[in-house]
Parts: C-alpha cells; sequence; structure tokens
C-alpha cells in the first residue's frame, strides 16, 4: 500500500499531465480514470482540476495512492510515446521534479519506484537531472 500523497503534491502532478501544451488530452485522461476504474467526479472542469478531484477522491475513499501512481504509469507508458519520445522525457523529468519529494521516482520503464526523498527545489532539480541520465 502507497501512503497517500499530500494535495500540493498531487496538484502539481495534475498540472504537469493536464497541461493545455505538452500534456493529456481530456479524452486520454477520459480513457485512463475508466481504464482504472476512478469516476471522473468533475467532468466540466478543466483537465487538472478534473484529474486532481477524481485522484483525490480516489485517494480520500481507498486511503492510499495506489491509484495515483496506477493512473501515472498508464498516462506515462513508455510505448504510448514511440512517436515522441521528446514528450516522454519532458514529462518524466516534469513529476520526477515532484515525485522525488515524496520519495518516488519515474523510471525509464514507465514504472514508479522508491527513491531517497528531498526537501528543496534545488535538490530536486538536481535529482531529476540524474534521473534523466538513468
Amino acid at each position: 500500500m502507497i501512503p497517500q500523497i499530500d494535495d500540493a503534491t498531487l496538484q502539481a502532478i495534475c498540472d504537469i499531465l493536464g497541461k493545455t501544451e505538452g500534456g493529456l488530452t481530456g479524452s486520454e485522461i477520459s480513457g485512463i480514470l475508466k481504464g482504472l476504474d476512478i469516476p471522473d467526479v468533475s467532468q466540466g472542469n478543466t483537465k487538472r482540476y478534473r484529474l486532481f478531484d477524481a485522484l483525490k477522491s480516489k485517494q480520500e475513499n481507498d486511503g492510499c495512492a495506489n491509484y495515483v501512481i496506477a493512473f501515472i504509469e498508464r498516462a506515462l507508458n513508455p510505448i504510448t510515446y514511440t512517436e515522441a519520445p521528446d514528450l516522454f522525457d519532458s514529462l518524466r523529468i516534469g513529476i520526477n521534479k515532484v515525485l522525488v519529494f515524496s520519495g518516488y521516482k519515474l523510471c525509464e520503464d514507465g514504472k514508479v519506484r522508491t527513491t531517497e526523498r528531498v526537501s528543496t527545489l534545488s535538490e530536486s532539480e538536481e535529482k531529476a537531472n540524474r534521473l534523466k541520465k538513468s
């Protein structure tokens, strides 16, 4: 069981994945939520707030972040970026800058694993850049 992720971290993750330029489309978000049986609780909202509301609700109901991590892994499955490897790298770096505050990293294989937790922006930036190379 993965401990719950705080709201600020969850919002930052959703902001990255829901970006207008270089983020997931609304239909991609819908498809992943549906595939994971996560209710889309605020369909009329913008992508990032809609995603935040869905993942926060699921996390609160389950008492863990298992489905938050599952969503990230599904959204950043490398096979879906074979025609856009730069986009995958960009999203992965952005997600890692946030995840490392909670002690997680998204690896090149699209799987989230534990890592040493950071507490400052400079540590986050440095760690994300190191993870880019691994």
